[in-house]
């Protein structure tokens, strides 16, 4: 329901309840289940549910600061004139420094899959160019590169105050299972990947460095070649390159990482398959709900599990402290998630 009145324009918008299905994760041979016989680790994630919501989006005349200041930055603010920048009809402001501006699944996700989401709920889907995101002054190059691709303005100014028609949601919350959707429309209108799929490889293998990356990288990589998988590196692409690229595969390869995002673009007609590898001591759920947006298949590869990995494993420490390092995986099992998803593709069932 969306209505305009003297205090601008709201909609409240319910998402639907969304069902996460389950998934097979392979792992490295070990004794877990048999002291004295080693095996194949298989797991099944079990599945799970994303409540209704209840969102409200608000168009109207006031003004926005940035709150989500570190200690840092807020003594920095004490010493930096700050100016209030005005911005007139029809310019639409979207103030997206309350959450991180450096991580571009932050930003597919709880910025422009928001805002689009707004415009959709207000009826004024074809009024994006309008629309100005405020950003942190450290906000990468290939951020503000996504979003000139995507036909938005940006404005970068981590202390600065700004007046106009400010657009938000009544509050912070989980949009993980409802973006989706509209990213693939805003897509298709703006005919971003209009070119032939046969101009991209159908299996791609999209790698890390640095943080996160596979100790034996070079001997999956031979692995996956085998099987026709094509490896990028997602920085070595342009923002439309990754964006096509990762659109027009059938199968997907991630090693766990903020590129994945891009995979919440995709048509629901593909029909592919992800095989997503983490590490045994930082797994999520966030790539099984992409896929049930996508309407792609999910397999987990887990890497192989070390001493430090079992106290996250256990519960005894946070399940943020071992998210950035590097991980091995398994050959047999990371083969074994690749001919489940070849199967999967060859019989019509991803």
């Amino acid at each position: 329901m969306s209505q305009i009145n003297g205090n601008g324009m709201n909609s409240t918008y319910i998402t639907k309840k969304i069902l996460v299905e389950g998934g097979k994760v392979y792992g490295a041979k070990n004794n877990l289940l048999d002291s004295f016989t080693i095996s194949l680790f298989n797991l099944h994630a079990p599945e799970f549910e994303y409540p209704e919501q209840e969102l409200i989006f608000t168009l109207a005349l006031g003004q926005t600061a940035c709150s989500n200041l570190t200690k840092k930055q807020k003594l920095k603010k004490l010493f930096t004139r700050n100016k209030n920048v005005t911005f007139n009809d029809p310019s639409i402001i979207f103030d997206a420094r309350f959450d991180t501006n450096a991580n571009i699944a932050h930003v597919n996700q709880n910025q422009i899959g928001m805002v689009l989401m707004a415009l959709s709920q207000l009826r004024i889907e074809e009024r994006y160019k309008d629309v100005t995101f405020i950003m942190q002054t450290n906000t990468p190059r290939y951020i503000q590169e996504l979003l000139t691709l995507l036909g938005f303005k940006y404005y970068l100014s981590t202390y600065g105050s700004f007046t106009g028609n400010i657009l938000k949601l009544s509050e912070t919350t989980d949009l993980k299972a409802a973006v989706s959707n509209f990213l693939n429309q805003h897509i298709n209108t703006l005919k971003i990947t209009e070119a032939k799929p046969g101009n991209y490889p159908e299996k791609l293998f999209i790698c890390r460095r640095g943080a996160r990356s596979l100790i034996n990288e070079a001997e999956i990589t031979e692995l996956l070649s085998d099987y026709g998988y094509k490896k990028i590196f997602a920085e070595d692409l342009s923002v439309s390159e990754q964006l096509n690229h990762i659109y027009h595969a059938k199968s997907l390869f991630f090693i766990h990482g903020a590129a994945m995002s891009f995979a919440m673009y995709r048509s629901t007609s593909q029909k592919g398959v992800m095989i997503e590898a983490f590490s045994s001591g930082f797994s999520t759920n966030w790539g099984r709900q992409i896929c049930c947006q996508s309407n792609d298949h999910w397999i987990g590869c887990q890497g192989k599990i070390t001493t430090e990995d079992l106290e996250v494993i256990n519960g005894t420490a946070h399940p943020r402290k071992h998210q950035a390092q590097k991980f091995e995986l398994d050959v047999q099992a990371t083969e074994t998630a690749i001919i489940e998803a070849q199967t999967l593709l060859t019989n019509g069932r991803a």
